[in-house]
């Protein structure tokens, strides 16, 4: 991996996770709005938690997603912009 690779790829991380927050706020206070209301529409799709009980030790397996409408219009916009930018 070159030097600024690892850079690049935090950079990318930290932008899209920056989004998918952003995105979740923005959604919930326009779900508020009548008119925006289409940016808090989204899927929640996950698997049920399945406890194992082994008597010494119990492991919890389960995961879940959640994602609405303007998350998703703000990860495209920050893949985009930071593609465009030079690190």
């Amino acid at each position: 991996m070159k030097k600024g690779n690892w850079l690049r790829t935090l950079f990318l991380v930290v932008v899209i996770v920056t989004a998918v927050v952003l995105g979740r706020v923005l959604g919930e206070a326009a779900g508020q709005v009548p008119a925006l209301s289409w940016l808090n529409m989204g899927v929640h799709a996950g698997i049920d938690p399945v406890t194992v009980d082994l008597a010494v030790l119990t492991l919890t397996f389960g995961i879940s997603i959640s994602i609405n409408v303007a998350q998703s219009l703000l990860v495209i916009v920050a893949v985009v912009l930071a593609s465009k930018l030079r690190i």
